[in-house]
């Protein structure tokens, strides 16, 4: 009887390529891409990680790349008081931290700054401030985001919750120290506050505060306007950025920061109908604009669809906008935004005049329906969005050198779909 070979295809003996790929594929795409506060690690993740050494290694890579520590919670202490004393060789696998801050920093133990200055691989910084009211750099030396900003070669920084001064001038030390390197921003405003007393240094460096910042490496921004907009500022510069997305969710005056170069190959504006038009001002040049209104499923139709063209025709350059995006995402359960010929003959108007600038090549209408199961696309759906476009498509494809024109509803169905090179 001929003996059975022992299988040589263990676990142990795969290729290292072929374990990262099986690891990969259990790790959660949504937080690798954003930060997201994981109390434990995947099961699957866990188990695999013993299986032999090698395994061990790659899933450390994974379980290790993102974590977030919450001032306040027993999670704070014991998860840094690991890191610290038990497993600091954990350290270097560590890319993304997401901290939240408080304002009882003097009872943090003293061993916290020099365990958050041991970060020196990293390369993502998330900084929760919900709980601070006030100057929040006078809490950053406490928990020593100092010694942690000063050390790494940081690429995206997010500022959540943030309280800034009337002249947003305590955010250009932060800025400052990341420079360099900084290729993301993302900056949640929640409030203005009134300083105490007149800020002259920096509790970055202890040197005075700098006259101005200048940003070359960053080229994606991102503004949530929660509560509070933004303050005006001559004194933040960043030349090469390209993309740019500003939301909006305060119902007052606001505008495109002025430090936000005319030149942009992406400007993204999320609002509500209930926000005043931007000011956009007189410079800023996008190559491609996306608006993203979300709106309840109450709100007249037409008057949503005004808002975008009003906001439309802000732009001081409309001649050189080369792709243009509609979103609409009606807001609460059982919602529907279902278009009728009117809206499709008032998006139309819209358009037009942008594609007989010349310079249009792309159009991109969604329009968002939390019921997609109901949603059924017939030929009489698409017949009715031919036709209120029906100008625009023929100039498409008597002109040509038009790339695409699609609107979908309900993120499902595309109704319609135009292509001409």
């Amino acid at each position: 009887m001929k003996t059975i070979p022992r299988n040589i295809c263990s676990a142990e003996e795969l290729p290292i390529e072929l374990i990262h790929q099986i690891v990969s594929c259990l790790e959660d795409s949504d937080n690798e891409e954003k930060f997201c506060y994981r109390e434990h690690v995947p099961p699957d993740l866990n188990a695999l990680s013993l299986v032999c050494r090698s395994w061990n290694e790659v899933c450390r890579h994974h379980i290790f790349r993102t974590i977030g520590v919450n001032y306040g919670h027993d999670s704070f202490t014991s998860r840094l008081s690991f890191l610290h004393f038990t497993a600091p060789h954990l350290y270097k696998y560590i890319l993304r931290l997401d901290v939240c801050l408080d304002t009882s920093y003097d009872s943090v133990a003293e061993w916290v700054p020099e365990c958050f200055a041991r970060f020196t691989n990293l390369r993502a910084l998330r900084l929760n401030a919900r709980f601070i009211l006030g100057a929040i750099l006078d809490v950053l030396p406490g928990f020593g985001i100092v010694s942690l900003l000063a050390s790494v070669r940081l690429q995206e920084l997010v500022l959540a919750s943030w309280d800034v001064d009337p002249e947003a001038s305590d955010l250009l030390p932060i800025l400052s120290t990341c420079s360099p390197s900084l290729e993301s921003l993302s900056l949640e405003m929640y409030g203005i506050y009134t300083p105490e007393r007149p800020e002259t240094t920096s509790c970055i460096s202890g040197a005075p505060s700098p006259p101005s910042v200048c940003l070359d490496a960053l080229r994606s921004l991102k503004v949530v306007q929660n509560v509070a907009v933004l303050p005006h500022t001559d004194r933040i510069k960043c030349p090469n950025l390209e993309y740019v997305e500003i939301v909006q969710l305060t119902s007052g005056y606001w505008n495109i920061p002025r430090w936000i170069p005319a030149n942009l190959s992406e400007l993204i504006l999320s609002v509500s109908p209930s926000a005043a038009i931007p000011d956009i001002g007189a410079a800023i040049c996008p190559s491609a604009l996306t608006i993203n209104i979300s709106c309840p499923s109450e709100a007249p139709r037409l008057s949503i669809i005004a808002w975008i063209g009003d906001c439309i025709n802000r732009l001081p350059f409309p001649n050189r906008l080369r792709g243009l995006t509609i979103e609409i995402d009606p807001l609460g359960w059982g919602g529907q935004f279902y278009p009728e010929p009117i809206h499709y003959e008032a998006l139309h108007r819209i358009i037009q005049p942008l594609h007989d600038h010349g310079a249009l090549k792309q159009i991109s209408i969604s329009i968002g329906d939390v019921n997609d199961d109901s949603i059924e696309t017939d030929c009489d759906e698409v017949a009715v969005f031919e036709e209120a476009f029906a100008p625009l498509i023929e100039g498409i494809t008597a002109a040509g050198g038009f790339r695409r024109i699609t609107c979908k509803y309900g993120g499902i169905d595309v109704l319609m779909s135009h292509e001409a090179l």
